[in-house]
């Protein structure tokens, strides 16, 4: 692929390709303008060994991320196919991504918001019939002009994954998912059928990521893999203070290794999320009436049911001290002690004589 001959072609009458901006298994990035509306917009142009074995795939995946339009999905403008040359064009958001953010520190304070919008995204992307298979920090930008500031949308859908095929069979590549590693869904790893809950998994993996600095399994790639397979689910409050309960076992639902006791769907998600966020908003705008923590909507049965079997080791919890001992008991400890010193004595001259 040359990329220097796409810089400077226009596709679909409008998009004028100005510079590169990067490469990756998929293909090559570029920026182009877009005449008509005169902003900037991404162009991707796939690999043509990716065309030519998966070339359905992208005009799918292209046809139904067209279908989308919601304030947390990077809106997709055009695709076209001829012959081994693909390309598809997305909205150009300058605003970064999550992952970089999150590379600078861990912000609990607005981990809630980015999964609320993160669930939201992927909602309206399931309705159409379309899964991400690459929910990562690195694919969710952060819209830094918007209100609230920061909104995060879902992008790059590469491939994807299309349920009205239930799962077709990508995996035999490894080019099946874009988000890396370590929020893989365990059903990717053991080849087994994957759905919109294997989305959802990889949200619980982005979220403990926002919550504590990185992912819930780290080191080597087999390692990592491994740990979404068979290690107990992590709870993020054994990596940071201040976690509410209700987030801590949202996040170890949507871990739970087999999909049927993850919450179902990304409504169910943002639901619970929505009402947290809001619960919060209103501890934070009124302190005083904070009590022990925030509890929203409770997670369902089948959610928390699904971390019985991996459930992370019993954290610490603080007890309330006994209370000191009364001058009559401790008259009492004094009394009962002389008396046993008294009686050892007394036993040990009978055996000295």
């Amino acid at each position: 692929m040359d990329a220097n001959a796409t810089i400077g072609r226009t596709f679909a009458g409008r998009f004028r390709v100005s510079r590169m901006v990067g490469e990756d298994a998929l293909g090559l990035r570029f920026v182009s303008r877009d005449r008509e509306t005169r902003k900037q917009a991404s162009v991707l142009l796939f690999r043509p060994e990716i065309v030519a074995l998966h070339g359905d795939a992208i005009a799918r995946t292209g046809e139904l991320a067209m279908r989308i339009d919601h304030p947390n999905v990077v809106r997709t403008l055009h695709q076209s196919i001829e012959g081994l040359e693909a390309v598809r064009v997305s909205e150009w958001d300058p605003g970064g991504t999550l992952g970089a953010v999150l590379d600078e520190v861990p912000l609990m304070s607005s981990s809630v918001r980015w999964g609320l919008d993160i669930a939201r995204g992927l909602e309206a992307a399931h309705s159409v019939g379309l899964l991400h298979r690459g929910v990562a920090p690195y694919n969710v930008r952060l819209v830094r002009r918007s209100d609230p500031p920061d909104r995060a949308r879902l992008h790059d859908w590469g491939l994807a994954g299309l349920l009205l095929d239930g799962g077709d069979p990508l995996s035999s590549t490894g080019l099946h998912f874009t988000g890396g590693s370590a929020w893989l869904a365990p059903e990717y790893i053991q080849g087994n059928r994957f759905d919109e809950r294997s989305d959802l998994y990889a949200l619980g993996a982005v979220l403990f990521h926002c919550l504590t600095g990185h992912p819930p399994y780290i080191g080597p790639e087999l390692k990592v893999l491994a740990g979404h397979v068979n290690e107990p689910v992590p709870a993020p409050s054994q990596h940071m203070s201040g976690v509410p309960h209700w987030l801590d076992e949202l996040v170890i639902g949507l871990l739970a290794k087999a999909p049927e006791h993850r919450p179902q769907t990304a409504a169910e998600v943002a639901a619970i999320l929505q009402h947290g966020a809001a619960q919060l908003h209103d501890a934070a705008a009124h302190p005083q009436r904070v009590t022990a923590s925030v509890a929203p909507t409770r997670l369902p049965d089948v959610a928390l049911r699904g971390t019985a079997s991996h459930q992370a080791p019993p954290r610490r919890v603080s007890r309330t001290p006994a209370p000191a001992p009364t001058r009559q008991q401790k008259s009492l400890a004094v009394w009962l002690g002389v008396a046993a010193a008294l009686t050892f004595l007394l036993a040990l001259a009978l055996l000295l004589t």
